[in-house]
């Protein structure tokens, strides 16, 4: 908090009080556009048979995924497809049976259709789910108060937070340079994050068959030289 004052020259107009709100307005919308592992969390929840719906928990930021124990292989997870509620309400929520999909609807999860754990042998008071989730970022109480992100992006909070409070002031085209500032910046970690993901995944072996390694002049002559 205080490198972003700092940064648009400690101004007296700006209270701690403003300086706190966008700083910590900065941080969540940074974790929102780069996602970070260690705000990434699970809950389990259970539903009983008929029942569909549970709140969303209080830290809740995205979904990542649902999924539960199958009837059929006890030990083994089936992940939930997302649908949206206009796909639901279609369709319909009954009768009762084995869940596919769910979707988020006025701070709950909706499992469609509603969940059948009558034949369940793995939970006897109803069927287990884990909802994987990213989490809200804790807010930032004090001047040295530090991100939960890692030490090379902070510089995207940093930036974001000087656009709110030049924008704050009237500083508006100083506020659009920041914003580019952290768009840019954001690219920047979302490219080297793709480079990443395209280095772990470059090296394959494809082993073709005789015929595409060699013509058949190629194996002629190899017999003939075999020969001698």
């Amino acid at each position: 908090m205080s490198q972003a004052t700092a940064r648009i020259g400690r101004r007296s107009d700006i209270t701690t009080s403003d300086a706190s709100l966008w700083v910590n307005q900065a941080y969540f919308d940074f974790c929102r556009d780069v996602p970070q592992p260690s705000l990434e969390t699970w809950t389990i929840f259970s539903l009983n048979s008929g029942d569909s719906r549970v709140a969303l928990p209080n830290a809740w930021l995205e979904t990542m995924s649902i999924s539960f124990s199958t009837t059929e292989n006890v030990g083994a997870n089936r992940e939930l497809r997302q649908i949206s509620p206009e796909y639901a309400d279609a369709r319909g929520y009954y009768p009762v049976a084995e869940p596919e999909a769910y979707f988020l609807d006025a701070g709950a999860i909706q499992i469609w259709p509603s969940a059948n754990s009558s034949a369940d042998t793995t939970v006897s008071s109803g069927r287990s789910y884990k909802h994987r989730f990213r989490a809200i970022p804790p807010d930032m109480l004090s001047t040295g108060s530090t991100p939960s992100v890692a030490t090379e992006q902070r510089l995207g909070i940093l930036y974001l937070a000087e656009a709110y409070l030049n924008e704050l002031v009237g500083n508006y085209e100083e506020g659009v340079a920041c914003r580019i500032r952290y768009a840019t910046f954001v690219s920047s970690l979302k490219d080297a994050n793709a480079k990443r993901q395209s280095a772990r995944n470059r090296f394959s072996l494809s082993l073709a068959d005789r015929s595409q390694r060699r013509s058949s002049g190629d194996l002629r002559d190899q017999d003939e030289w075999l020969r001698r």
